[in-house]
């Protein structure tokens, strides 16, 4: 549509409708999150409770199956399967809330990428877009947790984070290593201290084309590549994290994680 269209009546009686569905799609699937939680946390009356979550699926199904342009619709159509799987079991014996929280991310994810560059989308909608770009800062998401995924020295790691600014050559500049597994660039006229993961067990590292920039340049990263952005009410990521086969000490891997067909090792900045 041309700007004239969208300024006609029709265009903003359309643009309206458009705002409230997607601000009814962004409130049902924060409504599914909580009542998914409370079907985690209390169990007394879980008839009514998986009803109420298949009721909202269906409302979101419906909603979202009139738009071409939201994606996702796959993963809400396996949530309704297993939503209606376990109801029918009857029982709380082998539910994987895990994997429910890991439909609900997918969900989310492919409908905000979806909708980041549809002209008719308002901000303040109730969940941040998946910002991979270079010079993306990320800050006020409404989700509790959030992480990055990303490629060094052959190896992928995951990374929980307040904020985060991804930057790319030739944004900054390397200027040395200053210790094991760290490398110093220069970024917007200042100096920084980066983690360069794995390093020690790569012979001759080459220098890396991307800094992961968080806690406002306290705590950076190289990388190589940059994976996927998480956002979830829940921490369903530290649950999948499986040791380490030794402790190192002052390592701040604390195990790894297989997500996204990829075994990440779990960065603990803590």
């Amino acid at each position: 549509m041309n700007e004239e269209i969208l300024q006609s009546e029709p265009g903003r009686v359309y643009r309206d409708l458009w705002n409230h569905n997607i601000q009814t799609i962004n409130e049902l699937h924060q409504k599914i999150c909580a009542s998914v939680r409370e079907l985690e946390s209390d169990y007394t009356d879980f008839e009514h409770s998986y009803r109420k979550i298949e009721e909202m699926i269906k409302t979101l199904s419906s909603i979202c199956a009139g738009y071409n342009v939201i994606e996702g619709k796959d993963y809400i159509l396996k949530l309704k399967a297993l939503i209606e799987h376990y109801r029918k079991r009857y029982t709380r014996e082998g539910i994987s809330f895990d994997l429910i929280n890991f439909l609900l991310v997918n969900i989310s994810d492919l409908r905000n990428k979806s909708l980041e560059q549809f002209p008719y989308m308002e901000h303040q909608l109730g969940f941040d877009a998946d910002e991979s770009g270079p010079g993306a800062m990320e800050t006020q998401s409404l989700t509790a947790h959030r992480w990055i995924t990303f490629s060094r020295n052959r190896s992928w790691f995951i990374l929980p984070y307040g904020d985060a600014l991804v930057i790319e050559k030739p944004e900054f500049e390397t200027s040395g290593r200053p210790g094991p597994e760290r490398i110093e660039i220069v970024y917007s006229g200042r100096a920084f201290t980066a983690r360069d993961l794995m390093s020690k067990f790569t012979p001759n590292p080459p220098d890396p084309g991307i800094i992961i920039m968080t806690d406002r340049g306290r705590e950076n990263y190289a990388a190589d590549e940059i994976g996927k952005r998480i956002n979830a009410d829940r921490d369903f990521i530290w649950q999948m994290i499986r040791p380490l086969d030794r402790s190192i000490p002052g390592n701040i891997l604390a195990g790894r994680v297989r997500i996204f067909g990829k075994r990440h090792f779990f960065i603990n900045p803590a």
